[in-house]
């Protein structure tokens, strides 16, 4: 197995929780796509804190803790004594204990829509993946994101796009746009396009360092070699027309201010 980023056969991890992991599929592609974006950025290494934001079961961080060793922090809001329940019930996932998937890195049950992180820390990284189209409050939530980071620390973000090629297609014809909702079932309140979404984080004092998309070809095609390089190609030169965006932000340093 190959552990060059961006590599055919990249996979950070084999095994998640004892299941097979399938790198071609979400959220594992996803993930990969999110380090590979992100790496070049930082040196990531087990003295990197990242802290990962609406984390569920800690299966991003453990892709960046088996790649790179990072100390691996987690936020979200189900209770840790309700892990078994959770699993069962969002992931399909039969577990005995919660220590099966909450082990190895440090998960904590945070509202953030009331109390914010409620971290008295700065990270090197803090991640949203998927995450900030679910924020009522997303000036609170990049505040919170930006309050948390170190001088010259990375906000790394992935989101769906309103401007993919497929609403592109979609709403000249008269559909509803893909990954909005008029009622709540995945409680999406929120959708960007790259403009918008580097103008909005910005304001907050980062600069976007990084913007590609996370696939811009139907997904389903990924298990060909050919079609996966041309895929991370035009994810990587035409963004806008993605699916899913991924963004990454440097907080500003004022003792660095040409550090990018």
């Amino acid at each position: 197995m190959s552990s060059a980023i961006g590599s055919p056969s990249f996979m950070p991890i084999e095994t998640w929780a004892g299941q097979a992991v399938n790198p071609l599929v979400e959220p594992w592609y996803r993930f990969s796509r999110v380090l590979e974006v992100a790496g070049p950025f930082i040196p990531l290494n087990p003295e990197i804190s990242w802290l990962d934001v609406g984390c569920q079961m800690g299966q991003f961080l453990s892709c960046a803790r088996s790649l790179y060793g990072v100390e691996a922090l987690g936020i979200d809001d189900f209770a840790a004594a309700d892990t078994v329940d959770v699993c069962r019930q969002y992931l399909s996932l039969e577990i005995d204990h919660p220590s099966e998937v909450l082990s190895g890195w440090a998960y904590y049950q945070r509202q953030i829509d009331k109390v914010g992180f409620s971290m008295n820390r700065q990270f090197d990284v803090v991640s949203g993946l998927e995450v900030i189209e679910h924020m009522v409050d997303t000036d609170g939530f990049i505040q919170e994101c930006h309050s948390h980071l170190k001088p010259g620390g990375l906000l790394v973000l992935s989101t769906p796009n309103i401007n993919s090629l497929r609403n592109r297609v979609m709403v000249p014809l008269g559909r509803y746009p893909a990954g909005m909702e008029h009622r709540t079932v995945i409680h999406h309140v929120r959708l960007y396009n790259a403009a918008l979404l580097t103008e909005h984080v910005e304001s907050f004092g980062f600069s976007r360092v990084a913007l590609e998309g996370v696939t811009w070809l139907p997904v389903s095609g990924l298990g060909q070699g050919s079609y996966r390089h041309l895929d991370r190609f035009l994810s990587r030169q035409l963004p806008n027309f993605s699916g899913n965006l991924i963004a990454v932000f440097r907080k500003h340093d004022p003792d660095n201010p040409d550090i990018a």
